[in-house]
């Protein structure tokens, strides 16, 4: 994925529109060859800059091959405007056929993997449970009472993300265990830490 920023030794525009970001850089002189997924348009480097509908004729044309569009704007109205944009810009030969081509080819080679891997991934409905159960190490005997202490890390969801539930106090509550919750929120205009505990009885969260 791209990023808006600029890199005044290379470019004096946002990587995600400059070709000498995404293609001189990333396509020539480091050799990737993978799909190039810009970030949101419709942010401000972008959409405040050039416009999202420039700015996606732009991204195509340096180098992107899919186009990201977030922040509220999922609507078909959206798509079909920067359609006529990309189709208004093929016309006019701001974009070339060959880039487009180019685009739509890694667009279907992703899917055409995603394909071949869905059956894989669907022998294994525990693949999530497998892949946690990987990420943890255990250092000599566990033993888990009925009271135990989970410490949980909060901070304000992304715009992205949203919000997801997180955390070992919800699963442990589930299993008839009565943890004590400290939460530890972090203000990202600060770098203060502050910290909360509450119980949790039964199944409340």
């Amino acid at each position: 994925m791209s990023a808006h920023i600029v890199v005044p030794s290379i470019d004096d525009v946002p990587g995600t529109i400059s070709k000498k970001v995404m293609t001189g850089l990333l396509r020539d002189e480091l050799g990737f060859d993978g799909l190039a997924v810009s970030d949101g348009l419709e942010m401000r480097a972008i959409a405040d800059g050039v416009g999202i509908e420039a700015g996606s004729v732009l991204a195509l044309a340096a180098g992107c091959d899919l186009l990201c569009i977030g922040g509220g704007l999922a609507g078909e109205d959206i798509a079909d405007d920067l359609q006529a944009a990309i189709v208004a810009a093929l016309r006019k030969g701001r974009v070339g056929e060959d880039r487009l081509a180019v685009a739509a080819g890694r667009i279907d080679r992703i899917s055409l993997w995603r394909a071949a891997e869905r059956p894989s991934l669907a022998r294994d409905p525990e693949i999530g449970l497998v892949a946690a159960r990987r990420a943890l190490h255990a250092a000599g005997a566990v033993h888990v009472d009925r009271r135990p202490v989970v410490v949980q890390l909060t901070s304000t969801p992304s715009q992205a993300a949203g919000v997801v539930p997180w955390g070992l106090a919800a699963p442990l509550t589930e299993l008839g265990v009565s943890p004590t919750l400290i939460e530890l929120d972090h203000a990202p205009a600060s770098a203060d830490w502050t910290a909360s505990s509450k119980r949790l009885p039964g199944a409340h969260w």
